[in-house]
């Protein structure tokens, strides 16, 4: 409650009305997709060492900016879908994952690195709690939108690796896009070549579905800012919705 006190909402691109928790899980979805090359994600990881984070709160950082941007919001939060293995785990097979609230301060100000830093530290500290009981204990304003976060952000980047069974052998592999689970959404993966994909999807009923190329640029004009040496991403399809 203290981390997430007076945080706001995010504010509905263009002023339309905000879409109900049921509208999104009925609605169909527009998705945009884009891969950054390898020379991306070299930016990204030196970018995060200046700040002594994770390369993760650059990425994070760069999407809260353009989604600020485009909808002049401020101090809201992204859930952001974080591990849940304790020690022992390693070789559980399973989705032992929980979502929780990540706090977006001065997006604009110097160092907002830093301080998306201190927003995922806080939110880590709550993260034992199941995403169900942290809206429960800091949703303040009833009503059908989605409550404490209406943006998701989702990173996969960890050691491939192979679970022997007997004769079966299973590996890990990039969990695909899981649909409309928020108002608007975008996932990263960073695969073993290098190269980063990106997928913002957005229901099609709702404010942000003709806004998926605008926030795309946005995000990668962000992560330039706060990568400078990254350059502009490659867009696969630059003329609408894949």
């Amino acid at each position: 409650r203290t981390v997430l006190a007076g945080a706001a909402d995010l504010p509905v691109p263009g002023g339309g009305p905000a879409p109900s928790q049921r509208a999104l899980a009925q609605a169909g979805l527009a998705e945009r997709r884009d891969v950054c090359p390898p020379g991306v994600w070299q930016a990204v990881c030196a970018a995060a060492r200046r700040s002594s984070c994770s390369p993760f709160v650059v990425l994070l950082a760069a999407y809260g900016r353009a989604l600020a941007e485009l909808t002049c919001g401020a101090d809201f939060c992204v859930g952001t879908p974080v591990v849940a293995r304790s020690a022992g785990q390693e070789d559980e097979l399973g989705c032992l994952i929980n979502t929780v609230p990540v706090r977006m301060p001065e997006l604009f100000a110097p160092g907002a690195v830093e301080r998306v830093w201190a927003g995922v530290r806080d939110t880590i500290v709550g993260s034992a709690l199941p995403c169900d009981e942290i809206v429960r204990a800091a949703r303040t304003v009833a009503g059908r939108r989605m409550p404490v976060y209406q943006a998701v952000f989702a990173f996969e980047s960890w050691r491939r690796v192979e679970h022997p069974a007997g004769p079966v052998r299973m590996h890990t592999v990039p969990v695909p896009p899981v649909g409309a689970v928020a108002e608007i959404q975008l996932q990263m993966c960073a695969l073993p070549d290098g190269t980063l994909k990106c997928v913002l999807q957005a229901p099609l009923t709702g404010s942000w579905a003709p806004r998926l190329a605008d926030l795309m640029l946005g995000f990668r004009t962000q992560l330039g800012l706060l990568a400078p040496e990254s350059g502009p991403p490659h867009l696969i399809d630059p003329e609408g919705p894949a």
